[in-house]
């Protein structure tokens, strides 16, 4: 999944979605991608599914003050290494981890910049998102993403 968006953390407490590919409260295995104001995370983003109760959140934490343009790719591995995550932030390796669960994506609607209950909007601008089936990223082809798209956001 990469993201080009620029936004304004929410603040303590406060959650603020990127996308969502739940649709209502019986689907809660499905991954969402946010920032989180709560417990210390400040500024961080993090994948998360909520009735495993797991995240992989970037390193980097980023300001409550407007970021600019930023590019956000998180990558599954593949069929070798399914449960590989990485998060690329400007094209540059942020964090990685292990993920033991179902990461099956679906066929239903998804939510960008809320939550699927319709609350926790983003507060700023998705200028582009895409959603790559069966691709993990390496740390040349993330770069390679961010340097072909970053001169339109002016970086």
């Amino acid at each position: 999944i990469e993201i080009w968006t620029s936004w304004t953390s929410g603040g303590s407490g406060v959650y603020s979605y990127f996308i969502d590919f739940r649709y209502d409260t019986s689907v809660n295995t499905r991954p969402m991608i946010y920032e989180s104001g709560a417990g210390g995370n400040l500024g961080k983003i993090s994948y998360y599914q909520h009735n495993y109760g797991s995240s992989v959140d970037t390193s980097q934490a980023f300001s409550a003050s407007p970021n600019p343009w930023t590019q956000l790719l998180f990558s599954r591995g593949t069929q070798g290494t399914p449960n590989n995550l990485k998060w690329f932030i400007n094209g540059a390796l942020s964090s990685q981890g292990n993920y033991s669960e179902n990461q099956d994506f679906y066929t239903e609607k998804i939510s960008i910049g809320r939550r699927y209950a319709n609350s926790d909007f983003l507060n700023g601008k998705i200028s582009m998102i895409r959603i790559y089936k069966d691709k993990a990223f390496t740390a040349d082809e993330a770069s390679s993403h961010y340097e072909t798209f970053r001169h339109r956001f002016g970086i």
